[in-house]
């Protein structure tokens, strides 16, 4: 992480916490972005307030997921658990700073182990791009994610985006399919939606629970 390299290279002193401004909660996303525009921070990965940052792999990481997945899947074991994956919803964590890779058969276990939010978990194993969670874990499903789908959809609320820009109405079975089709974190459409905001969810959708 930049931040983390600068720290260690320039050490803590010559780095300073403030508080620019204080806010609603329904603008904290509007002003983010209002001081990402006038400072230009190079420290932050996230170039956009309220979506996952988008990490391009040096060739280091990319060989230490080549490596770690195939040493994991040269064990025979490994194998057949992968063929019977499909019965539930097995998938493994590889950690890049220590160089292991783990299997878990449930998330909310990989959750409570990692101390990561299971959301961002599930996130991370239905994408379609690899992503790096707090800075140092992979997470690749071993089966079919379509279950686990269903499963976190099931009890959830269909919701209607209206976008302003081109005036075009989409339906979402949940919360979390939205999220995905506007790249930000199903929490962050939750918190809008609970906050019952005025102002259209990012200055360009209007948001309606059906």
């Amino acid at each position: 992480m930049p931040i983390c390299t600068a720290l260690l290279k320039y050490g803590y002193s010559e780095f300073t916490l403030e508080v620019l401004e204080f806010c609603d909660k329904d603008k904290v996303i509007e002003r983010e972005n209002y001081y990402f525009e006038l400072f230009q921070p190079e420290y932050n990965i996230v170039k956009v307030a309220g979506q996952p940052p988008r990490i391009d792999y040096t060739p280091e990481i990319k060989k230490k997921i080549s490596d770690s997945l195939k040493e994991f899947f040269a064990n025979v074991e490994n194998r057949e658990i992968r063929s019977l994956s499909k019965q539930g919803y097995e998938f493994i964590v590889i950690d890049i700073l220590d160089d292991t890779v783990t299997q878990y058969h449930a998330i909310k276990a990989a959750a409570r182990k990692l101390n990561i939010d299971r959301r961002i978990i599930t996130k991370a194993l239905k994408s379609e791009t690899e992503m790096i969670i707090s800075d140092r874990y992979i997470f690749k499903s071993l089966g079919e994610m379509e279950n686990l789908g269903n499963k976190v959809q099931a009890s959830s609320k269909t919701i209607s985006v209206l976008d302003l820009e081109t005036n075009i109405k989409t339906t979402y079975k949940s919360i979390t399919s939205a999220a995905n089709a506007l790249n930000v974190y199903p929490q962050s459409l939750n918190t809008y939606l609970k906050n019952k905001s005025d102002k259209p969810f990012k200055n360009r959708y209007i948001l309606n629970l059906e």
